[in-house]
């Protein structure tokens, strides 16, 4: 009995579990909870939408105005970081010298 598998023997064997070893029932038990649990959380969470639809605001490094990242038509990446402008000028002053205004908050 050291480290063997021992076939489960009960008097009311399902048939899914018939010729299984112990460790197989516990796997297959396993397996099944956490699909169980998976649609549970699916059907808890979803893929429903829950946003409030509310535009997602920046600040422009610039001048210091609110800039929809959604609609904004002026955007630059520096260092990892994308930064949106309220205008073509902003965007051009920024990219002029933009270790002076990343990570600059107005």
């Amino acid at each position: 009995m050291g480290g063997e598998d021992i076939t489960v023997r009960h008097p009311r064997v399902l048939p899914r579990t018939a010729g299984m070893t112990r460790r197989t029932v516990l796997e297959d038990e396993l397996l099944r909870q956490s699909r169980k649990a998976r649609r549970a959380m699916e059907d808890s969470y979803g893929l429903e939408d829950y946003s409030d639809q509310q535009p997602v605001l920046s600040i422009d490094p610039v001048c210091g105005m609110e800039v929809d990242e959604g609609a904004a038509k002026y955007k630059t990446t520096y260092w990892g970081q994308t930064y949106f402008f309220c205008s073509e000028e902003c965007e051009h002053r920024f990219n002029e010298n933009p270790s002076h205004y990343a990570g600059q908050q107005r």
